[in-house]
C-alpha cells in the first residue's frame, strides 16, 4: 500500500475518532422544568359537580424531568416524566388534584445550532390520576390508572457545552372513563365519560453530558 495512501487513511480515523468522541459527549441531554399547568376542560370525580368549581380546579402548577439521547442530529429518543397539581374548596369540602405521567419519547431536533436547539416531541405511556379530597372532614381518595399520549415542543438555549436553559410546551391526553372512589370505609367503581388533557407551560435547566 502507498505509504501517503495509508497516511491519509489513519489520519481520516484518528479525525473521525475525535470527531465521534466530541460528539459523544453532547448526545444525552437531562432536563428539569416547573411552570404553568392547567386541566383543559377539567376533571371528573370531583366532590361538586359544578361547572364553576370545576373551571377553579383547571389551573395549576406542572413539572417534568426528561432524558434524551441524540444517535443522530435529526433524531432523539429517552423517557420523560411530567406531574399536575391543583386543589379548590368549598363549604362541604375540598379536592386536590395531581396527575403522573411517564412515557418513552421520540424527538425530531428541527434546529440544532451551536446555541439554539428545538426539538418535537411525543409519546405513549402510562397515566395516573389522584384526588386526594375531603367531604365533610373525612378523607375520599380517587384513584385512576390508565395509558396516555403526549405531544409537545422543546426549546433550549445553550449557556455553554453542558448547560442550557429553555421550556417546554406540552399536552397529554388521557381516557378518565373509570375509576375508584374510596370514601367512609367503602369503595365504589365509578364509571364517567371524560377525556383528561394536561397541559403545560413550563421552564427549566438543560444539562448535556
Amino acid at each position: 500500500m502507498n505509504k501517503k495512501l495509508f497516511l491519509g487513511i489513519l489520519l481520516s480515523l484518528c479525525t473521525a475518532f475525535a470527531a465521534g468522541q466530541e460528539k459523544k459527549s453532547t448526545e444525552h441531554v437531562f432536563s428539569l422544568q416547573a411552570g404553568y399547568g392547567n386541566l383543559l376542560k377539567g376533571s371528573r370525580f370531583l366532590t361538586q359537580s359544578a361547572d364553576s368549581y370545576r373551571q377553579q380546579l383547571r389551573d395549576g402548577i406542572a413539572w417534568n424531568a426528561s432524558y434524551y439521547y441524540r444517535p443522530a442530529s435529526i433524531l432523539s429518543f429517552g423517557f420523560q416524566y411530567s406531574g399536575h397539581s391543583s386543589s379548590a374548596s368549598h363549604t362541604e369540602g375540598a379536592d386536590h388534584l395531581y396527575t403522573h405521567y411517564l412515557a418513552p419519547q421520540l424527538a425530531w431536533n428541527f434546529l440544532r445550532g451551536d446555541r439554539w436547539n428545538a426539538s418535537l416531541h411525543g409519546g405513549y405511556g402510562f397515566f395516573l390520576f389522584r384526588n386526594h379530597s375531603k367531604v365533610f372532614g373525612k378523607d375520599r381518595k380517587v384513584h385512576q390508572n390508565n395509558v396516555g399520549c403526549n405531544v409537545g415542543l422543546k426549546m433550549e438555549y445553550k449557556l455553554n457545552a453542558h448547560w442550557g436553559i429553555g421550556g417546554d410546551c406540552s399536552l397529554v391526553a388521557a381516557d378518565q372513563s373509570g375509576a375508584d372512589i374510596k370514601y367512609h370505609g367503602q369503595t365504589i367503581d365509578v364509571h364517567q365519560n371524560n377525556y383528561l388533557r394536561p397541559f403545560s407551560v413550563t421552564g427549566g435547566i438543560y444539562y448535556h453530558f
